[in-house]
């Protein structure tokens, strides 16, 4: 009994530790992190307070118990649905693949497998470099277009595009700081922004401070757009994390997970309810998500994200 005690006051402990911090990091590295891991802190504190209880340490397991509610929380908001009775059901009529690819891995067939199955409209690639294009070759003959780009100046390739469609304007933003390419399309009748981005991940003080300034100058770019944007990526950046929420908020984007759940792609290895939600897809308000999905592993330690919009064509104006 006393290493059931033991094991579960440790349990109630890592995952009331991982919440103050969540609730109340402000931000700061490394703090922060702790936001990535409320699935396994609802795990940890429940598992505890079971055990604190059968140990007979009922204060212990009310902290348990207070922590897996908390825990519950911040999970349910992802997948309820909007309230929304007037909007119409509507259909997908533009698919979004991304994806980072890993770079010590070396079969590509799982993705190329991937996009022959969905057939993408726009596939958005990360960790690309000089192998993976060449990996990635038979792509160029099913997509028009595509690119390649560095993810800093003076970097090796690691952002890839691959589209079809009206292209009006490419442009990296590297130069600029911020570790993206953007893709301005005709999609529909309307003029629509995707960014491909790789944020910093922000796991040492230098890295840290780097992902914060990438996330305020993609918050900035975002909000500044003149058309509706997508923005999609390996963003390391959790969705409890102040950083992502602020960005959600300054960039005037939404979430396509909103609604369809946690949608955990990092690591791949993990069961689902213990994978992170590292790669997103992010909207402005004018486009509509249908459906938003993990799919199935590539051979990376990231799964692709898969999703669905509705892009309606732009209102004449009299």
């Amino acid at each position: 009994m006393s290493c059931l005690k033991a094991v579960s006051l440790s349990l109630v402990a890592i995952s009331a530790t991982g919440l103050a911090f969540t609730l109340f990091s402000f931000g700061i590295w490394p703090l922060e992190t702790a936001s990535l891991w409320i699935p396994g802190y609802l795990l940890l504190a429940s598992a505890g307070a079971i055990g604190c209880a059968l140990s007979g340490k009922f204060r212990w397991s009310g902290l348990g118990a207070l922590c897996a509610a908390a825990s519950l929380a911040l999970l349910l908001p992802h997948y309820m649905l909007p309230n929304r009775p007037d909007v119409p059901k509507v259909k997908k009529n533009f698919r979004v693949v991304q994806a980072n690819v890993y770079f010590p891995n070396d079969d590509p067939e799982p993705l190329l497998r991937l996009v022959r199955e969905t057939s993408p409209d726009i596939l958005l690639l990360q960790e690309v470099n000089e192998k993976w294009i060449a990996l990635l070759k038979p792509l160029e003959a099913r997509y028009p277009h595509h690119r390649y780009s560095a993810r800093y100046t003076n970097g090796g390739m690691d952002l890839a595009y691959y589209w079809s469609g009206e292209t009006l304007d490419v442009e990296d933003l590297h130069t600029e700081g911020l570790p993206a390419t953007a893709v301005t399309l005709r999609v529909n009748g309307r003029t629509v922004c995707f960014l491909n981005v790789h944020t910093a991940a922000p796991f040492t003080p230098e890295r840290a401070e780097r992902y914060r300034h990438q996330m305020e100058l993609l918050a900035r770019r975002a909000a500044n757009r003149s058309c509706p944007v997508v923005v999609a990526g390996d963003l390391n950046a959790g969705v409890w994390s102040r950083h992502f929420t602020a960005l959600l908020k300054q960039g005037g984007l939404v979430s396509a997970r909103r609604s369809f759940g946690v949608l955990g792609t990092w690591p791949s290895f993990f069961p689902g309810p213990l994978r992170i939600a590292l790669d997103h897809l992010l909207v402005s308000p004018g486009l509509t998500v249908t459906d938003c999905r993990p799919g199935p592993g590539i051979g990376s330690d990231h799964l692709p994200l898969i999703t669905d919009l509705n892009i309606e064509q732009e209102p004449h104006r009299e």
